[in-house]
């Protein structure tokens, strides 16, 4: 029988020798964060060729193509991410615009992410995706526009349970998607502490006035004075009758022409939505 080798490894002033299987074993099945780590205690762990990963600090999809931008400054192209031979590690911004599968071929591709600016567009992603996508618990902000977030049961994931995936943002905003929310003192336990602006918007159609802590602004762009006066104008008269004076009355808001720094539709922007949490803010 042929006789295991050992491996000399150094930890600071102390020299220990190690069988050289155990060392393969670690080395072939450690998670690539594990790995790493094991590259930077031994130099047996590091690959000869370098860093096997390609880490990247800016990606962006539009249409078919992937436009990433390396540690290194360096830019990369691709129609497809197959196309691109090493797996990634995400350290810094992900922006995704419409396009089927695209947060899952992202998945597929990557190694790490360690997201901290999280733009997604026109996306249709499960749960699970989303708190892959949040794995590193890095992301700072995250904006949703026209986004659905499902769970197992295709049912629209509620906003506390979105919230919990994001423990150290500072910036949510949810863009035009309707978000359940089915207790505020289930978010607010859930939301992070450092969070400083947090956004919904829904169609008015949907606007559930159940939960009236909530602090709201409402904005209607893009809409004639005769068409708001109309159908906009009795909806949200009957709004502020109907609310309770023991909380703020939403503030309505009303541009004929679509205003470009707000979105130009019919919509609800729910601004500084949770107020107990957000009240210190500066």
């Amino acid at each position: 029988m042929e006789e295991n080798k050992q491996i000399l490894v150094t930890f600071g002033s102390t020299k220990r020798y190690f069988p050289s299987d155990i060392f393969k074993w670690m080395k072939l099945n450690a998670s690539p964060k594990m790995a790493l780590k094991l590259m930077k205690v031994c130099k047996y762990f590091q690959h000869e060729n370098g860093f096997p990963f390609l880490v990247v600090k800016d990606i962006v999809h539009v249409g078919p193509t992937w436009s990433l931008v390396a540690l290194d400054n360096k830019e990369i192209t691709a129609e497809s991410l197959e196309t691109i031979s090493d797996k990634l590690w995400i350290v810094g911004d992900v922006t995704i615009y419409a396009g089927p599968k695209a947060v899952a071929n992202l998945l597929l591709k990557s190694v790490v992410l360690n997201i901290e600016e999280l733009f997604l567009y026109d996306q249709n992603i499960t749960m699970d995706e989303f708190m892959a996508l949040n794995d590193g618990e890095t992301v700072e902000i995250c904006y949703l526009k026209q986004s659905t977030i499902t769970s197992e049961n295709d049912e629209i994931v509620s906003l506390e349970d979105i919230l919990e995936c994001l423990p150290n943002a500072r910036f949510i905003d949810f863009g035009n998607k309707a978000l359940s929310i089915k207790s505020l003192e289930a978010a607010e336990t859930k939301i992070s502490s450092k969070l400083e602006r947090l956004t919904l918007s829904v169609d008015s159609k949907n606007f559930d006035v159940n939960h009236q802590k909530i602090q709201y602004a409402i904005w209607f762009c893009g809409i004639s004075k005769v068409d708001y006066d109309q159908t906009i104008a009795p909806f949200t008269d009957k709004i502020v009758q109907e609310w309770s004076p023991d909380y703020q009355v939403p503030k309505i808001y009303h541009r004929e022409e679509s205003d470009p720094n707000r979105y130009s539709c019919q919509a609800l922007d729910l601004l500084n939505a949770l107020q107990e949490p957000l009240q210190n803010v500066q």
